[in-house]
């Protein structure tokens, strides 16, 4: 989104004759470099040849083409499309566009690169784009081919995958439609793939960083992708520094550059030239004047509101249907034009505040619409892995890692698990454990952690094990809600294969659930010692209770 820190925010297809079909793009050898500049995408036209399969080569060939090259040293020349069955892929092709040498590290093996910011960014488009496609692939060579593809060429490849970006941005197909949405995630990403070059631009001293935070009185955070750096002048000398893993000198200009960088994204107020649809601007005003309509003899904007629950409700379930905030970036760019007067401020407030949940950094209660817009700096949510279990005991691991994959097509953050394990039984090749988890989904947001959800539910897990010694899952039952929570339980307290009953099991785990402190303690133990784990010192988790302000309790 174009306001920075104030943001945040199969159809199956069969091809029976060719599992991978290659196509050489319509240019020559000779080819000269576009002069199309890197990074800027032409979205109308790209468009126009939108489609719901990877197959239609036609189309996804012009698609291809008519992406920006991650650098000017490269030119597109060929695609190939892996369609007879998922993940369906693309690779996308690109060589050196004259006959020299590469300036710079070969074979590239840095992720955060300049051409893999710009590859993630074409990847993007390609998903928005080609409905069907799983995984994209971008694969470089520093040669020019000989009119034919040899792949074994390509020894610079970065691959992309379609769950992670809609984890990010939602309905990749809806996102295509809408290209204001989509230029506006793409300058997002090749704006990161500025700073990338800066980052990387230094020398390494021989020095190790051992500390959270510089060793001087003064320092600048910058956070790039959950990726915190630090840059500090020492001695007349510019340094970049990444806690536990490097210290770089850098020069003035590269030490400018960053500041200036970090300002920008400190300071920039929401773009006002965002073009906003009808309809956004019609649910917010029609219902706003019904708000505001009554009751007249009231002064307290939380009158109105409760008055017209109906309505308000009607503006903040718009972003969650169609998983945009286009209602939010809206009123933001009523805070930056100053149209927040009287009533209509307080309301507009009280609805960005629900819209921005944890990532509201005011918690001063007592300020007007505009002090408050004048404080806001929207938390950026910083992505971190699920948990990973590091003990040795094996039963546990089993647990763990049973519980997390089950979990890892969840949409939001990252989950922690804690389970309370009751006993395990091993009868002929099955091996049965039996448990009650807690498990809670989180999502970071700067040094601010939103719990999103959370469930204790027992469950018997029953493995089948394999030859080579190792364990598959066969079943995973839980304890069923209401009515048939107990006798649910009785139920799946049995041995794997004979069925026999386990005697006074059910009893344990029902007895446990009256009181499941230990799990509790030790879901807060795992949280916080992931958190430390991935580098997250000074975080607090964000608490609401109910009727009562919210408030900020420090974990790390």
């Amino acid at each position: 989104m174009k306001y920075n820190k104030k943001s945040k925010l199969i159809i199956a297809f069969l091809v029976i004759m060719l599992v991978t079909v290659i196509f050489g793009a319509l240019k020559s050898g000779k080819e000269k470099l576009s002069n199309r500049d890197v990074g800027v995408y032409n979205l109308s036209e790209i468009s126009k040849y939108k489609t719901p399969y990877v197959g239609e080569s036609s189309k996804v060939s012009h698609i291809a083409s008519s992406l920006p090259v991650p650098d000017s040293y490269f030119k597109q020349q060929y695609i190939s499309m892996e369609t007879s069955k998922k993940p369906y892929g693309l690779t996308i092709y690109y060589e050196a566009a004259k006959d020299i040498e590469y300036e710079g590290e070969w074979p590239i093996t840095t992720r955060n690169s300049v051409i893999e910011a710009n590859s993630r960014a074409n990847a993007l488009v390609i998903f928005c784009m080609i409905d069907n496609v799983d995984k994209v692939t971008f694969a470089f060579r520093n040669s020019q081919s000989e009119g034919e593809l040899d792949e074994s060429k390509y020894d610079t490849r970065f691959s992309f995958s379609r769950s992670i970006f809609k984890e990010k941005y939602g309905d990749l197909s809806r996102l295509g439609k809408n290209l204001v949405l989509l230029e506006e995630a793409l300058a997002s990403i090749t704006h990161t793939g500025d700073i990338y070059y800066l980052l990387n631009s230094g020398k390494r001293i021989n020095k190790e960083s051992i500390n959270d935070t510089p060793n001087v009185e003064d320092y600048q955070i910058i956070k790039v992708d959950g990726e915190v750096y630090y840059i500090y002048i020492k001695e007349d000398k510019y340094y970049l520094e990444k806690p536990y893993q490097f210290i770089d000198e850098i020069t003035e200009e590269t030490y400018n550059n960053i500041s200036e960088f970090i300002q920008a994204h400190t300071q920039r107020k929401f773009q006002t030239e965002h073009e906003f649809s009808k309809a956004v601007i019609e649910l917010v005003e029609v219902n706003l004047a019904t708000i505001m309509s009554s009751p007249k003899e009231s002064s307290n904007p939380m009158d109105y509101i409760k008055a017209h629950r109906n309505e308000y409700e009607e503006i903040i379930k718009y972003s969650y249907k169609y998983e945009n905030e286009e209602v939010l970036k809206y009123m933001l760019s009523q805070f930056e034009k100053g149209n927040v007067e009287g009533l209509r401020g307080h309301i507009m407030m009280a609805l960005c505040k629900e819209l921005l949940g944890v990532r509201n950094n005011v918690m001063d209660e007592s300020l007007t619409p505009k002090e408050w817009y004048e404080k806001l700096d929207i938390r950026q949510e910083i992505n971190l892995p699920d948990f990973s279990y590091d003990g040795d005991n094996f039963i546990e691991k089993l647990v763990y890692e049973t519980e997390i994959q089950r979990n890892k097509t969840s949409k939001q953050g990252f989950l922690i698990v804690a389970p309370h394990i009751f006993g395990s039984y091993e009868e002929g090749n099955k091996l049965k454990v039996f448990t009650t988890i807690y498990s809670s989904c989180y999502r970071l947001y700067e040094n601010v952690l939103s719990n999103e959800s959370g469930a204790v539910i027992p469950v018997a897990i029953t493995y089948t094990k394999n030859s080579d010694g190792s364990y598959s899952l066969e079943e995973y039952k839980e304890a069923k809600g209401g009515e048939d929570f107990v006798s649910s339980i009785k139920e799946f307290c049995i041995m794997p294969v004979s069925g026999k009953k386990i005697k006074g099991l059910a009893d344990k785990i029902l007895d446990h659930y009256s009181d499941y402190e230990d799990i509790i303690q030790l879901e807060r133990e795992n949280l916080i010692k992931h958190l430390k784990k991935n580098n997250q010192y000074g975080v607090f988790l964000y608490e609401e209770p109910y009727k009562e302000p919210a408030k900020l309790i420090p974990l790390t």
